[in-house]
């Protein structure tokens, strides 16, 4: 009984585990983040990415602990009305997920960003001024300044004078 050669399947495991350590170690150098990881993970030439468990990638950060990650799955747990304690062995294939409909992400996403509290005197703050809540975009870069528009020459300051519809009610 001759048994298949399995060399070509071993390659590709060594390959994979490679490519997922390398990563994991580029999160801890300070390269990626782990939300980089994640959509490396969506591309399909990095599919070995998406069996990295979510903790793992959270303990590959510096600075962050078992109870740190711990907490943080079970912030995502919470926002996703899952069970609390969540499921340790959960990987980035299952937060990808495609039939969550981006449910999972967004809870990742939600749960990473920094919460800021409210000022001491909430109800009573001031609403901060327009100028400060909605900037100005940026300019394209192929995009000319508008024009200035400069009022026609010899006209008066009388609005009677200068309005353009004058003639037309003068003719009916």
């Amino acid at each position: 009984m001759t048994h298949p050669d399995m060399s070509p399947q071993r390659a590709a495991l060594t390959v994979a585990r490679l490519d997922r350590a390398e990563h994991l170690i580029a999160i801890t150098l300070g390269y990626l983040s782990p939300y980089d990881v994640i959509v490396l993970a969506c591309r399909p030439e990095r599919r070995a990415l998406r069996r990295i468990s979510l903790r793992e990638l959270l303990l590959a950060q510096p600075g962050v602990g078992e109870r740190r990650a711990d907490a943080f799955l079970d912030l995502v747990a919470s926002l996703l009305e899952l069970p609390v304690p969540f499921d340790r062995k959960r990987r980035i294939q299952w937060l990808i997920d495609p039939r969550a409909g981006g449910r999972r992400l967004r809870a990742w996403v939600d749960a990473s960003r920094p919460k800021t509290p409210p000022s001491p005197a909430f109800p009573f703050d001031q609403v901060p001024p327009v100028r400060w809540t909605f900037l100005d975009p940026p300019p394209l870069a192929d995009q000319s300044p508008p024009p200035v528009l400069q009022p026609p020459t010899g006209s008066t300051q009388n609005p009677v004078e200068d309005d353009p519809w004058a003639d037309l009610e003068k003719d009916l």
